[in-house]
């Protein structure tokens, strides 16, 4: 439960500092995808393989899949842009809510971790729509629907809020409310912010923490484990982006592709993330 209280800590000095907070986002975005964000899922072949982890054809194996993994999701962005950030945000939604669920096995709970899941991600999408829609915009998602959606009534994000409250409050742990205080919280807040503090200081650390009880390992060597993935994660992430700058975006606008990265790493990650023995 502290962990998720630690986010609402962090949006403290957006508020009590105005003049630092455009600074104060850009750092909790980017420290926490960096340093926490991507790290939490690089050592899913260690989640798959277990022991054969160790076993460099296994590994060669899996790591080739995974990348692959990325790099059909990168093409898929190149041919239906539209489509692939759509399914972006909703496998992130199926996989956010998995985790704030406890991974459930039953089909009555996967639906309503996943419903948890997209009125989650909702709220935070709705939330800051100049930010979004720049995003989309950059993203080649059609114009049409990004028109509809800077378009769409005003309450969205606090309906959407309530629904993801109602469903905490029926079927979920007293951790969740923490969350829900976040998205509250989020609704005056930039993008960036509210998804950075969701996705590296709750989700990112919280799966951090299972995955070290589950290998069994101590946070320190679970760090030893992650780096060098992580590293050859930044490696692939600065090769695509210096392709997509190239042709389609200046240096200066990297936000956009920061979540067409995160695209790419999360659907081998939500594949790949499982406990099953």
């Amino acid at each position: 439960m502290f962990i998720r209280s630690l986010a609402i800590l962090l949006t403290i000095p957006y508020f009590i500092i105005p003049q630092w907070s455009a600074w104060y986002t850009s750092i909790i975005f980017w420290v926490g995808l960096l340093i926490i964000g991507i790290p939490h899922g690089a050592v899913d072949h260690h989640i798959q393989l277990k022991e054969k982890a160790y076993n460099i054809k296994e590994l060669i194996v899996f790591v080739t899949k995974y990348v692959g993994i990325m790099a059909l999701f990168f093409l898929f962005w190149l041919i239906a842009p539209t489509f692939s950030i759509a399914f972006f945000i909703l496998i992130s939604a199926y996989h956010f809510g998995m985790v704030d669920f406890g991974h459930p096995k039953r089909t009555r709970a996967k639906i309503i971790s996943t419903v948890y899941g997209i009125t989650l991600l909702g709220t935070i999408i709705f939330s800051d729509r100049a930010t979004v829609s720049s995003i989309l915009k950059m993203l080649s998602v059609n114009a049409d629907l990004i028109t509809s959606y800077s378009n769409a009534p005003f309450y969205i994000p606090y309906f959407l809020l309530m629904l993801t409250a109602a469903i905490v409050a029926i079927n979920s742990s007293p951790k969740l409310w923490w969350t829900i205080a976040l998205l509250l919280v989020g609704t005056n807040m930039p993008l960036l912010l509210t998804f950075g503090l969701y996705f590296s200081f709750q989700h990112a650390i919280e799966s951090t923490l299972e995955i070290k009880n589950h290998l069994n390992i101590t946070l320190s060597n679970l760090v030893k484990l992650a780096l060098p993935f992580s590293l050859g994660a930044y490696s692939i992430g600065a090769l695509v982006y210096l392709i997509i700058s190239w042709s389609i975006f200046s240096l200066d606008e990297i936000i956009p592709f920061a979540f067409l990265f995160l695209g790419m790493v999360t659907l081998p990650h939500v594949f790949y993330y499982s406990f099953d023995e």
